[in-house]
């Protein structure tokens, strides 16, 4: 059972009024919060607030509220003997006059005597007080100073104690309330706690009970609010709160995913919440945790608090031109190289790269020491493994790329040719051994293999790498292979013509399957796997319709679709609802593979629909899963209104100069890969000179990038100038909606390098 504090309690009263009777709120705020506390306790009738406080009791609370009242009672035999001739060891106060005594809170009169039946004077209380905050009389305040000196420490708040003298001889019990309650917010002398906070700490008040009358702050864990790396060797961390001067050995910082990899940390300055730690070089872009074993400064709890944060970013640059955005060290002998613009395969060619340590060549690129591949998840990214060097000392290192590499964009080179290069820091980091990670069924007859590293798939496709048996050694034949747009590189689907069964045990043998780099090949190795349920596809169901222009709606389904189902035009049907008479096919439907569950539907002209009206999509269930299989039923978007009244003739988004010679085009509806939309004298561009007449260029050669770009080279343009792209005519994907220059909008402003390129 919890000890309970009573400081302030009448000796004959045991009875706590549950009603008070005076009308000062704020003195009523402070008695009842006292009382919630047991401080305060009535006479049966009320507080008796207008009464007046014998020594013998004002020495009782003093002891009291110095939490020290279970010491005074344990060691009673002790304390009751005094040198005070009114004060007999059998007076029931006689214990906290003689422990009081030997703390010289209190002394007697010249007669000798404590006078423990007289009533307590205002300056006798606040002397009391001041010394159970550990004030000394003589050497904090002396007699004639202790209206001033209470004031000062804010006992009493009333202006007129910073120059009182008289004593007051007639000092009441509310008087003493106002100073009790004032007195548990103080500090100790000799401390940075609170007389509320001791007693917290010494258990004889409950902490919730104190924080829900305002009298102590709630225990809030430490948390760090933000860990930021301005350079490799420091982190600027801000704490929710003050905590209490720390230390290297209450931080600790570690690699997010290898806690055996630390940094180490030392306290820079610690002002307030905030601090500046000093570290070892951290790896840039790696995730680290940083632990702090800290302790709040006002409520003296202790916590870890935890926080992620990354190594400091590599600048990465960005630019409409053909550069290096960032390298990245994976590891020791890894290293991930960012383009700013989409590559095709040439780019994993060995020779075309070269790494310098310390600025003299380290390793120059060639089959036999170096391996690069593209990697799938991402059209700008290559991976490059060192096969006979590491990349571990703390030494700057750059990487060299030859301009021979050409972009996606036909005909562009690394920066213009000139090739480019980046500096990277070092990585410690040892390469995680591949393996097959989680075996998991996407549905009956289709498991989906996941890895902890990227796959070589022309090794991961070949079906005679697998084999699948259940535990009781029955066998499953594997009939195809294929990656999900899901998998980022490290997946891969095995489809099986048997069936697998729920609660079974299975056993899947693999070998000769390869990482991207095929530097490491799996040996023949067996994994168990269980299949505890099996995902049962739902119907397919249209997520959300959004109409981009009075021809074309974009649909968005709740799974990926397969493309060649999806592109069905006559698997659609739209209805009107405002206008039922209205019914609509699209003419043709595009599916983007970055979007594999999304599709556009083009309609015809005289099939366009009305903003503000409401139309009804059915997506026949003739359309399949990215993986095979059909809904049970149609897919219905029961409702949605148009409010994109647009024409369905194609929008120029940006044209762009991408490098000395070539012009990035895009469109914002697709377009048709034909016709005059590929003929060169469909398109100029145009530039003032200083005589104010135009000059105008011709494109030399256009390639059709995807559906909504294309790449236009110029035999040279001059950077220094400002341009305007226009067309003739541009026809969208169905061949029927031809913007021309008589409808207008058919030219744009050709944004430069200076205008886009940044750093960050």
């Amino acid at each position: 059972m919890k000890k309970k504090l009573v400081i302030f309690t009448m000796i004959m009263s045991l009875v706590m009024l549950p009603v008070l009777s005076y009308a000062d709120a704020a003195l009523d705020s402070k008695a009842v919060a006292l009382n919630k506390l047991t401080i305060l306790q009535g006479d049966g009738v009320n507080f008796n607030l207008t009464g007046q406080l014998k020594r013998s009791e004002a020495i009782t609370f003093i002891v009291r509220i110095m939490g020290k009242e279970d010491e005074v009672k344990a060691n009673a035999a002790q304390y009751a003997t005094t040198n005070f001739k009114d004060v007999k060891s059998t007076d029931w106060f006689a214990p906290y006059v003689g422990y009081s005594a030997q703390l010289n809170i209190v002394n007697g009169f010249p007669d000798g005597g404590y006078h423990p039946n007289e009533f307590v004077s205002e300056q006798a209380f606040l002397k009391l007080v001041m010394g159970a905050l550990g004030y000394m009389d003589g050497t904090d305040f002396v007699w004639d100073t202790i209206y001033p000196s209470s004031y000062n420490l804010g006992l009493v708040t009333d202006v007129k104690y910073k120059t009182q003298t008289t004593d007051n001889a007639k000092y009441l019990r509310s008087d003493v309330v106002n100073v009790l309650y004032n007195a548990l917010l103080k500090h100790l002398k000799i401390s940075t706690k609170t007389i509320i906070d001791t007693l917290i700490d010494g258990k004889i008040i409950d902490r919730d009970v104190a924080v829900q009358l305002g009298l102590a702050k709630a225990i809030v864990p430490v948390t760090i609010v933000s860990a930021i790396p301005p350079n490799s060797v420091t982190l600027n961390v801000n704490m929710s709160q003050a905590v209490k001067a720390l230390t290297a050995q209450d931080i600790t910082i570690y690699e997010t995913d290898n806690k055996a990899n630390r940094l180490t940390a030392t306290v820079n300055s610690q002002v307030y919440q905030n601090l500046v730690i000093t570290t070892s070089n951290q790896i840039p872009d790696k995730k680290y945790t940083l632990e702090i074993n800290a302790t709040d400064d006002a409520t003296g709890t202790n916590s870890i608090a935890t926080s992620n944060f990354v190594g400091l970013k590599i600048p990465e640059i960005v630019s409409n031109y053909f550069k290096i955005s960032k390298v990245v060290p994976m590891s020791k002998n890894v290293i991930n190289v960012y383009y700013t613009q989409p590559i095709t395969s040439d780019a994993a060619l060995p020779v075309y790269y070269e790494i310098t340590k310390s600025n003299a060549s380290f390793v120059k690129g060639n089959s036999t020491n170096m391996s690069v591949k593209v990697l799938s998840e991402q059209n700008n990214v290559v991976s490059i493994y060192l096969k006979n060097n590491i990349i571990t000392d703390d030494v700057p290192y750059a990487l060299n790329i030859s301009g021979d590499i050409p972009s996606a964009y036909n005909g562009v080179y690394l920066n213009d040719g000139a090739g480019d290069t980046a500096a990277f820091a070092n990585n410690v980091t040892e390469n995680k051994a591949f393996n097959l990670t989680n075996v998991t069924p996407v549905d009956s007859k289709t498991l989906r293999l996941e890895f902890n590293g990227d796959i070589d798939y022309s090794s991961a496709k070949q079906l005679g790498n697998y084999q699948i048996s259940t535990a009781a050694g029955f066998p499953l034949t594997v009939i195809s292979s294929s990656i999900p747009s899901d998998g980022g590189g490290k997946a891969f689907l095995l489809g099986l013509s048997d069936t697998l069964m729920t609660g079974t045990s299975y056993i899947i043998t693999m070998k000769n399957i390869s990482d991207i780099h095929d530097q490491i090949t799996l040996p023949e190795t067996k994994y168990p796997f269980s299949v505890p349920t099996i995902p049962v596809h739902k119907d397919l169901n249209i997520g959300f319709v959004q109409n981009l222009d009075k021809l074309t709606l974009k649909v968005y389904f709740d799974n990926s679709l397969d493309a060649t189902t999806a592109t069905n035009a006559n698997y659609y049907n739209l209805t009107g609802i405002t206008n039922s008479s209205y019914t609509a096919v699209p003419t043709k439907v595009y599916f983007d593979p970055k979007e594999p569950n999304a599709v556009r539907l083009f309609f015809s002209a005289g099939k366009e629909m009305i903003s503000g009206n409401a139309y009804k999509l059915r997506a026949l269930n003739l359309i399949q899963y990215e993986l095979g299989g059909t809904s049970t039923v149609d897919a219905i978007y029961p409702s949605f209104t148009t409010s994109n009244a647009q024409d369905a003739k194609p929008v120029l988004s940006s044209a762009t100069i991408i490098s000395k010679d070539t012009l990035k085009v895009t469109s914002q509806k697709e377009l048709l890969g034909t016709g005059s939309n590929v003929i060169i004298s469909n398109y100029s561009l145009e530039s003032k000179d200083g005589n104010s007449t135009f000059i105008v260029k011709t494109p030399i050669n256009i390639t059709v990038y995807d559906a909504t770009t294309l790449i236009l080279k110029f035999d040279a343009l001059d950077l220094t100038k400002d341009y305007i792209f226009k067309f003739n005519t541009l026809t969208d994907i169905t061949g029927t909606n031809v913007r021309s220059s008589a409808d207008g909008s058919n030219s744009i402003a050709v944004i430069t390098e200076k205008q886009a390129s940044k750093e960050n």
